[in-house]
């Protein structure tokens, strides 16, 4: 398993709160559609608590963004990037 650096999941996590805007979707709606707090989904997305699998593929669900897309940041990891 690879661990990514804080800064480089800062930066994936931040990515991926800019898709929402980018979709019109907000935190909380995100949220509701992935039957979880929006208090515990911001701790994910600022990196205080880890992103399980199946919120990841909750979130790709609940959004339309590529599961792939949201799990880029342990992709990059692991090729070094």
């Amino acid at each position: 398993m690879v661990t990514l650096s804080n800064r480089q999941l800062l930066r994936h996590l931040d990515g991926l709160r800019a898709e929402f805007v980018r979709r019109r979707i907000t935190v909380t709606e995100v949220a509701r559609r992935c039957g979880i707090s929006k208090g515990h989904l911001s701790d994910v997305l600022h990196g205080r608590k880890s992103m399980t699998d199946r919120l990841a593929r909750d979130i790709a669900f609940a959004t339309g963004i590529p599961l792939r897309a949201i799990l880029a940041g342990e992709e990059q990891g692991n090729d070094g990037g």
